[in-house]
């Protein structure tokens, strides 16, 4: 469970700076090919705001065009680093409430090879840089004679995820993070704000133990920064959990929480045709 600890601490530093939303369904066949749609917004008035508190000059702050840094030619190079195999397919203009931004369709042969993660967009326009932070979901595909397979085991990636820290050398602390009433306060900054990942078969789905499910679509990760900022004690809840918590323990720390989705199971399954 620890990356779900990991990528909700690093989405919160994240947006707190960036201001940037992304929201991923993956649309998968049985023989393990499909699309991803991602649907990225980026709110320019927030980032001003965020520059003023942080001491900058309006005047002076960057003036950010969603369309340039979400260009065709920048989502086209992403395609790479999205995993081997992937392709860029299409791209239109997206506007939400106050923040702006592209809806853009890639493909991919192999999920196996599809880099699915809650790391948010790179930001690079002028003086406004920000690189994309987050954790990979431990996610794998697998083809049977009459149905296929997603799994995610928690278990297996919390063994590997300790026994990879234990090996590493101790870290200098990094930046300082954002008191808690500070996120009280940007709550409405960011009430638009979502960091996002489905799965959605594109055949038949035929059982699943998730946790969240709509129709055939399995919500995987599902941060809504509004009503998590809105709520500090749930953010510091679970940076009280330590680096290896149980499922009871997870479970715990997520009742009653608004703004964060997880599938509160060991193994998530979903078979599907």
């Amino acid at each position: 469970m620890r990356y779900v600890k990991m990528a909700v601490l690093a989405l919160v530093a994240a947006a707190a700076v960036g201001c940037i939303s992304i929201d991923s369904v993956v649309k998968i066949k049985a023989d393990g090919s499909g699309t991803m749609e991602q649907t990225m917004l980026i709110n320019s008035s927030a980032m001003g705001m965020m520059g003023m508190m942080g001491g900058g000059d309006a005047k002076a702050a960057p003036k950010i065009d969603p369309a340039t840094i979400f260009s065709k030619e920048k989502l086209q190079a992403q395609a790479a680093e999205l995993g081997e195999g992937v392709t860029f397919v299409s791209s239109e203009p997206v506007t939400q409430g106050d923040m702006k931004g592209v809806r853009a369709v890639y493909a991919f042969k192999d999920f196996n090879t599809l880099k699915v993660s809650t790391a948010l967009p790179d930001m690079d326009q002028g003086a406004a840089k920000a690189t994309g932070k987050g954790e990979p979901l431990p996610i794998k595909f697998t083809r049977g004679a009459g149905s296929s397979m997603l799994t995610m085991n928690m278990l297996d990636e919390l063994a590997k995820a300790d026994a990879k820290k234990k090996a590493e050398p101790t870290k200098t602390a990094g930046t300082p993070e954002m008191p808690k009433e500070m996120l009280a306060m940007l709550a409405p900054m960011f009430k638009d704000m979502r960091v996002a990942i489905a799965v959605e078969p594109v055949g038949t789905l035929v059982r699943t133990n998730a946790t969240h499910v709509q129709g055939k679509r399995v919500t995987l990760f599902d941060v809504a920064f509004g009503e998590l900022f809105a709520n500090p004690a749930g953010i510091e809840t679970m940076e009280k959990l330590g680096s290896n918590p149980s499922l009871t323990e997870i479970q715990a720390a997520l009742k009653g929480m608004k703004g964060i989705k997880i599938n509160e199971v060991e193994k998530l399954e979903i078979e599907f045709r």
